[in-house]
């Protein structure tokens, strides 16, 4: 986990191992320390993927940062897991207060846990609102097709135009016709 100088701003959780797991001070109503009765005495690199995710964003909110930001939270996590992460990234006294920016691939969990979402094409912003306003953008009820639709629209728009095909040899250059 880094932090903003002093604590304050912005933090990024990083999930990597070895970093010894403290709850001291994130009591404060801002983490829900029954989601690690278990885990409480071990380090951060001996615990579970799901439990790394978990005492990673703990330790982000200690600081209480008016900003978090979750990179693929859910990566490489079971259904367990990443269900008891989105709880506890979803409940009121993670996020009351605070902007969460959630950078993920994964629609559905955009879908459970953003009231806005984003769409990035070829470096661009190419649709910024809630699913209501992408699927009205796109004609359609469905979210995740509204998002390709759009997204994928920018995404060949963008695209180089294919290489121009190659001269031909030489030797069918110099013959005659």
């Amino acid at each position: 986990v880094s932090a903003s100088p002093q604590g304050a701003g912005l933090a990024a959780v990083n999930t990597g191992g070895g970093a010894d797991l403290v709850l001291d001070g994130a009591t404060q109503g801002q983490t829900d320390a029954r989601l690690f009765h278990d885990a409480l005495d071990r380090r951060a690199g001996v615990l579970s993927k799901g439990n790394r995710q978990k005492a990673a964003l703990a330790r982000a909110l200690v600081h209480d940062p008016p900003v978090i930001l979750l990179d693929e939270p859910t990566s490489g996590l079971d259904v367990m897991a990443s269900a008891g992460l989105e709880e506890l990234i979803a409940s009121e006294h993670v996020r009351a207060g605070k902007t969460v920016l959630l950078s993920t691939h994964l629609l559905d969990e955009a879908e459970r846990l953003c009231d806005r979402v984003i769409g990035i094409a070829a470096g661009r912003v190419v649709a910024d609102g809630p699913e209501e306003h992408w699927c009205r953008l796109a004609g359609t009820d469905d979210f995740r097709e509204a998002f390709v639709r759009i997204v994928g629209a920018a995404s060949l728009a963008a695209a180089p135009p294919p290489p121009p095909p190659p001269p031909p040899p030489a030797a069918e250059r110099a013959a005659p016709r």
